[in-house]
């Protein structure tokens, strides 16, 4: 690869809460 590999998260949604899913998602990862 010419550039190092990366995990990306798409959410595809209306009204989404950016701080919110940011919020559920430290949760998630720091259990």
């Amino acid at each position: 690869w010419s550039t190092t590999p990366t995990n990306q998260l798409v959410l595809i949604g209306r009204n989404l809460n950016p701080l919110m899913i940011q919020q559920d998602l430290t949760n998630c990862l720091t259990m």
